[in-house]
């Protein structure tokens, strides 16, 4: 079927009454390259698009965090939670953190500037973000023993840790997984890098290499974390930590600045990387890395409300060791 560009329906719709933001709409499709096949998709875009602009016009009245429009503006509520497939009904019991009374958290931390963290990443229309979130804590593991910052496969999380292989007894790729099962994978098998196991954004066979393949680097253990914000301080003061959060929520997917504290909830949803902390006007924040490229949110970032748990981003936190 044929797709038309942006200018071409936007004329074919013409007589047809619309709103009064179909101008920012065309610049939109236009600056995210959209091909719509006929009218009728056209315009089930448009109001789709209306929606989140009435949205994010009214949201930054608030004095709340900032919002503002992506390449997700014209999705529909069920295209955008395909991204969220944390799934804390799989998660199993594991070991909480070690004490921390006598722990002094740094009054910030950014594991950026360790050069501990790889580049935002895109995990496209696949619910594999606890894969994105997996590999970052891992990556940053690896760079504190190594001093090498290597990016690992999260493909072969997808493939291989789903199914009943390994330990990954519930994960199921592109429909969702927990963090705990891919860091006890990494335990059993050594990881591969994403240049020998490139990312497809879509269900595959395990194409394991074997061990001694790609970076050959095999996690230790893993560790929960108890929820509390001390014990959270110290968990990313010793690296970057897998968290998860609830993302469902149209103040976290337009999200592009400042520091979130309202407008999401805690029914976790949604695997992301804590990468670091820091303090904004008397308030905690922790830096978040998502897997929705670099064109979402702050340069692929989020600051959340640390103090308020924001997000429920304190209580499921997991770590490699």
């Amino acid at each position: 079927m044929r797709a038309f560009s942006a200018i071409a329906l936007a004329a074919a719709v013409t007589a047809t009454p619309m709103g009064e933001h179909e101008h920012e709409f065309i610049k939109f499709v236009a600056r995210h390259n959209r091909r719509y096949a006929t009218k009728e998709e056209y315009l089930a875009r448009y109001e789709q698009f209306e929606r989140n602009h009435k949205f994010i016009v009214n949201f930054n009245k608030l004095g709340e965090h900032q919002v503002a429009h992506n390449h997700m503006s014209d999705w529909t509520v069920e295209e955008y939670r395909q991204l969220l497939g944390y799934k804390p009904e799989f998660k199993s019991e594991a070991t909480v953190f070690e004490t921390y009374e006598n722990f002094t958290a740094p009054k910030e931390v950014d594991w950026r500037n360790e050069g501990a963290v790889t580049g935002v990443k895109d995990q496209g229309q696949c619910g594999s973000c606890w894969t994105f979130s997996s590999t970052g804590s891992l990556e940053g593991r690896h760079f504190q023993k190594s001093g090498v910052l290597t990016s690992f496969s999260e493909q072969q999380l997808v493939d291989c840790c789903n199914n009943g292989v390994g330990t990954c007894y519930n994960s199921q790729g592109c429909q969702g997984g927990v963090m705990d099962e891919a860091l006890t994978y990494s335990q059993q098998f050594d990881l591969m890098t994403e240049d020998d196991y490139p990312y497809t954004a879509q269900d595959g066979s395990c194409n394991y290499k074997g061990a001694g393949t790609g970076a050959g680097y095999k996690n230790k253990s893993k560790t929960d974390i108890d929820g509390t914000q001390k014990g959270f301080q110290k968990s990313v003061a010793t690296g970057p930590t897998s968290i998860a959060i609830e993302a469902d929520q149209p103040a976290f997917q337009f999200y592009s600045g400042g520091v979130l504290t309202n407008g999401c909830g805690d029914q976790l949803d949604h695997g992301v990387l804590a990468v670091g902390y820091g303090v904004e006007d008397g308030v905690t924040y922790t830096i978040v890395k998502n897997s929705w490229n670099s064109s979402w949110g702050d340069q692929g970032y989020i600051k959340l409300n640390q103090d308020a748990n924001a997000c429920g981003h304190l209580n499921q936190p997991v770590r490699p060791n």
